[in-house]
């Protein structure tokens, strides 16, 4: 659903002969029709390097501009849309909340340095109203919720290490997903660091 082609559905006039005939294109059959404006997306492909802002000491991932894009990291650590999983809902990484977390992740995300190519260990973290991370069972992360797991032992290991370090987080604040008890933040964290 996250790569459907979304399309304006325009509305039919009640005299068609009064209007003048669109200059776009005809529609692509397969794509979803919506009464709302659509910004046309054109897809870009993950490069893999690491891009620079304004400041030398500030960097981000470029990832494609819809579907799984690769969140902005701080400290290798970057919060996705969340992963909606269960009676769960998706935790957004660009609110308040999320940010917070992710700066507690990354404080918490220590691996060894290697000489590896970069890559992502990507983790769906169930968070309970109370901050208490749900994904840890018995002193150890779920395998369940590793989405994406690296080569590197030692990498999947300093992941669990963060995660069982920063357990519980801060309770959600007021008036943040009222009415769920619970949500999934999809975190990325990237090694190297």
């Amino acid at each position: 659903m996250n790569n459907a082609k979304v399309e304006t559905a325009h509305p039919t006039p009640e005299r068609p002969d009064e209007v003048l005939p669109s200059k776009s294109d005809k529609p692509d059959p397969d794509s979803i029709k919506t009464d709302r404006p659509v910004a046309p997306r054109t897809e870009r492909v993950f490069t893999g390097k690491d891009e620079r802002g304004r400041s030398p000491s500030i960097s981000v991932d470029v990832g494609r501009s819809y579907g799984s894009p690769t969140p902005a990291t701080v400290g290798g650590v970057g919060i996705g849309s969340g992963g909606g999983i269960g009676a769960g809902n998706g935790l957004p990484g660009g609110s308040e909340y999320g940010r917070r977390i992710q700066g507690i992740f990354s404080r918490n995300y220590n691996p060894s340095s290697s000489d590896a190519a970069s890559q992502y260990i990507i983790v769906l973290v169930r968070i309970a109203r109370d901050g208490r991370i749900l994904s840890v069972e018995n002193g150890r992360v779920a395998h369940a919720s590793f989405k994406q797991r690296s080569q590197s032992a030692d990498a999947n290991y300093a992941v669990e290490r963060s995660l069982l370090a920063s357990n519980p987080l801060p309770p959600f604040p007021a008036g943040f997903l009222t009415g769920v008890q619970e949500a999934v933040a999809e975190v990325w964290f990237r090694y190297p660091k």
